[in-house]
């Protein structure tokens, strides 16, 4: 035993100095020279540093991981340098520092190299780059290379005196590459090597310098002309422009691919200017430019691309005026025209006058010319233009044209024309001598004459006199006269406006005149006024007619007038008698008589009587649309006579009815408005028209067609529930009056009653309905007599549905028991087909959500939470069919019980426990809720202890902890579990008793003074003799429940219970129950302490 606590106390001690030396910071190592490299007779400084709160410290340097027996130089407060020879002292070093205070030493530093170079030749290195400068973007190669009899090396790059982060590199031959990008790698390289053979190291070989130059910019290219465009001869000026810093730079100017020679390159600053004139300049530039640093020429890339076009000079444009003679009379319009030669494209012109823009925007075309027309009075003046365009974006404008300018000349007046009669009357067959006459000066002029606008001759009149004159001879010299003249200025013919018109007046001998009668045919009718007109030709003027009856004359004084003819009316007109007439008038005093007319004879026939218009229908009423027959019938003699009907005053039709016969039909189609309709009849004698009167009204009564009725049901749906009453309505249009309507079933009448009724809708009700049928209606009613019906109505086929059933609502408690706030789930359950239906849960009658549960499936879900109070569920469901909703009746009604079991009573004998004794506990359930099993646990880790069944009605049971030790201190409780309408409950934890442990004097003692190692070697012991146990015992499965044999009156026993017996997997309620066997499955083991 006594060996057992030296090692516990061995094992507590290392611990703790395990557990210290990760509590103290890490020192810092480093070398005087960061290179590592020392020559043998050079001396190597190294220095250990630490930041902590440990005062007193001493410092250790290790060689490769052995002690070098290094002395310490100097020591500070945080600090300690260790200085020794170089000479075979190459290795890898590291130091730590032990705290006096804590006893403990601190973690290792991490580690330094010392390399001894010996006599081994200085490496050479180079870059790939003789003037060490190089691009960001660009790769630097370092070479380092040495000749040695060292046939394994092993290379490595210092930048600035530090190593650098480029992997060694070991090779056999002479040389190494490093090979890394330029950015941010500014500095001074050096190389070194180790001989793998000896681990020697070479001396640093000389540094060589790396300087990283900034990427240079695309320069930037631009023409002197933004757009361009030059016109050949004009100078390309192109400028290159560079960003930067003002270093010297050289330009140079490609066009195309060919590079431009440098004679035409004007630099200045970081400008380049390149000049160039001629059609060769067309093309497209291109500029970059190179600077040297440290002897390196660096390239900038290419700038973007100005593409130069030539254009030919614009030649002046041509102008002309629409006059060639450039003559003009003063008011007319001149027209100028602006010509251009070249290709067709878009041009601006301009026209100019007297210098001054003629218009204040450009005349744009595609065309090659271009007018202008000037008007107004103030138009005399010089006249020029020219034009532009613009090529790719740049604005070319020609030279001005030529320059025109127009003549212009008073309006000739128009000449005078006369007649050599000043009364402008001639007899027929006399010549008439015309005379054209002019003011103005005298020249030579040519004269024409005009008869009724047509030329008289065919060659002009030509006379430097101021008149000119024509004669005109023949009967046929009739019309209007007028005469013009012209004259030429420069080569351009002015004629002058037309004369006045004169037209002389031409007598003819009079000629007899007509006598004629108002009806052509000649035939009137008995009492009827005769008019005679007496009609005569030639002019108009004053004259005087006479009509003669059978040769006397009809009247006592003549009938003046200036008509060509004039009327005379006969009265009483009843047997047969010729008439006829004569004329006469003055001319300038002479009196001229006619002869006599022709002569005519009116012919007399009796008046037409009346016809008499009749219907085919007595009573006069016709449906809209019906055709009506109506007849018109005369009296008198069979003769063709033609019939003419009317429909309110209006010709019924453009044909003509045509019959021998005494009547004649027609037939129309009724209207829905109300007319009239009469007939009249006509026949020819001798060509005129005799036409009867109208016959008497007939006026036929029109109604209205019976409009087809709509039949409808009392569900729009159209759903019905079997066993439902359905109702159907019979609706009509029009107006209230006495209707019978029917009903019809499958196209046979519903009843043998008429319905009668002045509504506009009548119902009727069909109860029983379990088949698919089909139901319409009609209706009719008398007009005067008559019955009219209608036609059927639509049809409407009711659809049966069977009746909803109930729904089953349950549980998924079986039992209907919940503890309070355990969430409660309802089903209910539907039976029938798959399809969509709404489902409600209910609570007290009140709905449990705002809106249906909507599926396909027969069942549906609802959870309840927080349920404490005893409520009612239940459901429904519906669905609907074509529109119309179906609610089931509700379901039955369940109703959860929630169950609360209060905590147990629980209680102990004493609260005080000696070391190795018993304690007993006791558990007891409220009656209401009797218990079926009782449950003892300890609450620290709340570890189930016992499980017990109460005796037969007993509420309570008691649980024996035996040989109670320290580590049965602790808090334990106990729950029940209880039968609740058949569900098993577990209540909650009862309150906590606590337990003290009284040690024993003997026992005390003894663990005070070993300690915690009492407890190591207990359970090892333990462990073991439960692995032996289980080896002797075999395959017997029976358990060991009594205490070994053992004398127990010299030494204290301490008995730990193992359960070693193997349970099958059970529900939660049926394992607790089971812990109450624990005490038929204990292995007891004995250790002897």
């Amino acid at each position: 035993m006594e060996t057992g606590a030296l090692l516990l106390l061995f094992a507590a001690f290392a611990v703790q100095g395990r557990f210290s030396q990760w509590d103290l910071p890490k020192p810092q190592i480093s070398l005087d020279r960061p290179t590592g490299v020392y020559l043998e007779t050079e001396n190597v400084t190294l220095t250990c540093t630490v930041e902590t709160h440990c005062s007193d410290k001493t410092f250790y340097i290790y060689k490769d991981h052995q002690d070098p027996n290094i002395h310490l130089d100097s020591t500070r407060d945080n600090s300690a340098r260790f200085s020794f020879a170089a000479l075979n002292q190459g290795g890898r070093y590291q130091c730590y520092y032990w705290c006096q205070s804590d006893q403990s030493p601190s973690p290792w530093s991490e580690s330094v190299t010392v390399t001894i170079a010996g006599d081994m030749p200085k490496p050479q290195i180079s870059l790939d780059q003789p003037t060490g400068v190089y691009l960001e973007t660009e790769n630097v190669i370092l070479t380092c290379n040495v000749e040695t009899h060292c046939s394994g090396k092993t290379f490595s790059i210092y930048k600035n005196d530090q190593p650098s982060n480029l992997p060694p590199v070991s090779t056999r031959d002479n040389s190494a590459r490093f090979s890394f990008t330029a950015l941010n790698q500014r500095g001074r390289y050096q190389c070194v090597y180790r001989c793998q053979s000896d681990q020697s190291s070479s001396p640093l070989s000389e540094s060589v310098r790396v300087t990283i130059a900034e990427q240079l910019r695309k320069p930037r290219i631009s023409l002197s002309e933004p757009t361009g465009v030059y016109v050949v001869g004009e100078t390309v000026t192109i400028t290159c422009t560079a960003f930067g810093d003002n270093r010297d730079k050289t330009f140079h100017f490609y066009k195309g691919v060919q590079r431009l020679t440098s004679s035409g390159i004007d630099t200045k600053d970081n400008i380049g200017t390149f000049r160039n004139t001629g059609r060769s300049s067309e093309g497209p530039y291109q500029c970059q430019y190179e600077i040297s640093i440290r002897n390196r020429q660096l390239i900038s890339p290419m700038s973007e691309s100005v593409t130069v076009t030539t254009a030919d000079p614009l030649t002046a444009p041509v102008v002309s005026l629409d006059q060639q003679s450039g003559v003009y009379i003063v008011g007319e319009k001149v027209t100028i025209t602006c010509t251009v030669t070249g290709d067709y494209h878009y041009r601006n012109f301009y026209f100019y006058k007297d210098n001054n823009p003629l218009h204040s925007s450009p005349i744009s075309t595609r065309d090659k010319s271009v007018t202008y027309t000037a008007t107004g009075v103030n138009i005399r003046g010089d006249y020029k233009c020219r034009y532009g365009y613009s090529i790719k974006g740049r604005w070319l404008e020609s030279e001005f044209s030529n320059v025109v300018t127009p003549t212009f000349a008073d309006p000739l007046t128009a000449p005078v024309v006369s007649l050599d009669q000043q009364s402008g009357v001639y007899i027929v067959g006399e010549k008439v001598t015309i005379t054209c006459t002019v003011t103005g000066d005298y020249r030579d002029r040519t004269f024409y004459f005009y008869k009724d606008n047509n030329p008289l001759h065919s060659s002009p009149i030509s006379t430097r006199d101021k008149s000119g004159t024509y004669t005109v001879t023949g009967v046929n010299i009739r019309g209007d006269y007028k005469c013009r003249y012209g004259y030429s200025i420069k080569g351009r013919w002015l004629e002058s406006k037309f004369s006045n018109v004169v037209t002389p007046t031409l007598a003819d001998p009079l000629t007899a005149p007509v006598v004629s009668l108002d009806q052509q045919s000649g035939v009137y009718i008995v009492g009827e006024k005769v008019t005679i007109t007496c009609t005569v030709t030639g002019d108009y003027r004053d004259r005087n007619f006479y009509f003669y009856k059978d040769n006397n004359p009809l009247h006592s004084s003549p009938i003046s007038t200036r008509d060509k003819s004039v009327t005379y009316t006969v009265t009483g007109v009843n047997i047969r008698v010729d008439y006829k007439c004569r004329y006469g008038y003055s001319i300038k005093g002479r009196r001229l008589e006619s002869e006599f007319s022709n002569v005519v004879t009116p012919t007399l026939a009796d008046p037409l009587t009346a016809p008499v218009v009749s219907l085919d229908q007595q009573s006069g009423v016709y449906i809209v649309g019906e055709k009506v027959t109506i007849t018109c019938t005369v009296t008198g003699d069979y003769r063709d006579r033609t019939f003419y009907f009317y429909k309110d005053n209006n010709p019924l039709h453009s044909r003509l009815i045509r019959t021998g016969d005494r009547s004649v039909t027609d037939t129309v189609t009724s209207l829905n408005i109300r007319v009239d309709y009469k007939c009249r009849y006509g026949y020819s004698i001798k060509g005129r028209r005799l036409e009867s009167a109208f016959s008497n009204v007939v006026t036929p009564t029109i109604a209205d067609p019976l409009t087809a009725p709509v039949v409808s049901l009392d569900q729009q749906s159209g759903v019905y529930i079997v066993g439902e009453k359905v109702t159907i309505t019979c609706t009509v249009t029009g107006d209230h009056r006495d209707r019978t309507f029917y009903f019809y079933k499958d196209n046979n009448p519903l009843h043998s009653r008429l319905i009668s009724t002045r509504d506009k809708s009548v119902t009727y009700t069909v109860t029983g309905i379990n088949i698919r049928v089909d139901y319409k209606c009609r209706y009719g009613y008398s007009i005067k007599g008559r019955r009219l019906e209608s036609e059927f109505s639509n049809v409407v086929t009711p659809t049966l549905a069977d009746p909803l059933t109930a729904p089953v609502v349950s549980l998924d408690q079986q039992s209907g028991v919940y503890i309070v706030g355990e969430k409660v789930t309802i089903t209910c359950t539907v039976t029938g087909d798959y399809r969509y239906r709404n489902f409600s849960f209910y609570k007290d009658n009140n709905p449990r959500h705002s809106s249906r549960i909507s599926t396909r499936d027969k069942s549906v879900t609802d959870t309840v939470t927080g349920v404490n109070i005893r409520v009612d569920y239940k459901c429904r469901y519906g669905y609907s069919i074509k529109g119309r909703r179906l609610e089931s009746e509700f379901s039955n009604v369940v109703t959860p019980t929630i169950a609360i079991l209060n905590k147990p009573h629980f209680w102990v004998d004493s609260d005080a426990a000696a070391q190795g004794g018993d304690v007993t506990f006791n558990c007891s359930s409220p009656r209401d809720n009797p218990a079926i099993a009782f449950y003892l646990y300890r609450q620290g880790e709340m570890e189930l202890v016992s499980v017990k069944s109460p005796a037969a009605d007993t509420h309570s049971v008691t649980f024996t902890v035996k040989n109670i030790d320290h580590s049965g201190i602790e808090n334990y409780a106990c729950r029940y579990e209880a039968d609740v309408n058949g569900r098993n409950l577990t209540s909650g934890d009862s309150d906590p008793v606590n337990i003290t442990v009284r040690e024993n004097s003997s026992v005390a003692s003894l663990v005070a003074g070993i300690g915690s190692a009492v407890g190591l070697i207990l359970i090892l012991a333990l462990l073991g003799l439960c692995l032996w146990r289980k080896g002797k015992r075999g395959g017997s499965s029976e358990p060991r429940d009594t205490v070994p044999s053992v004398d127990c009156s010299s030494e204290t026993l301490t008995y730990a219970v193992l359960n070693l017996q193997t349970k099958e997997k059970r529900d939660k309620g049926q394992r607790r129950r089971d812990i109450a066997q624990v005490e038929e499955n204990t292995l007891y083991a004995e250790v002897k302490l």
